[in-house]
């Protein structure tokens, strides 16, 4: 499936708009929902921890063009809101890689704590997800990466 990224005056329009959503969803964030992405029609939350939401919002095919407020974004879910076309995107925690590849996309984004790297929630290492995404750069192949990858630590 071929993507096209929103440029720059494009979001520039939509900025006022963007921001105000963004702020909503960063207030939603909290110990109950995790991760809030709006598809200007849908608001998705989601309580569960890791990138398997992310992945459930983007099966769905409804958030396309959101603006996103996650507690942790990673290298592998920046890759995620790149697929979606996200038009802002703000992590609590945010790593490196993760706001690297943000800005690769060029996807305004923010954080609360920018972090070396998203460690496992054993916190002995570092993420699997970041591990499965390390060497990737395409959104669409992070995609198919990550949904392998949770099959077979759910297996």
């Amino acid at each position: 499936m071929e993507k096209t990224f929103l440029g720059q005056s494009e979001r520039a329009a939509s900025a006022s708009t963007c921001s105000e959503r963004l702020d909503e969803l960063k207030a939603m964030l909290g110990d109950e929902i995790r991760c809030a992405i709006d598809g200007e029609s849908d608001v998705f939350t989601s309580d569960k921890p890791g990138i398997a939401p992310l992945i459930e919002a983007v099966d769905s095919g409804k958030y396309f063009g959101c603006v996103a407020a996650d507690r942790i974004v990673g290298k592998a879910a920046a890759l995620l809101y790149a697929y979606l076309g996200a038009e802002e995107v703000f992590g609590q925690v945010m790593s490196e890689e993760g706001e690297r590849t943000l800005c690769r996309f060029n996807i305004p984004h923010s954080y609360a704590v920018l972090t070396p790297f998203i460690r496992n929630r054993k916190g002995d290492g570092i993420c699997p997800m970041e591990q499965t995404v390390s060497n990737i750069d395409d959104p669409a192949e992070a995609l198919s990466a990550l949904k392998a990858k949770l099959l077979s630590l759910r297996g």
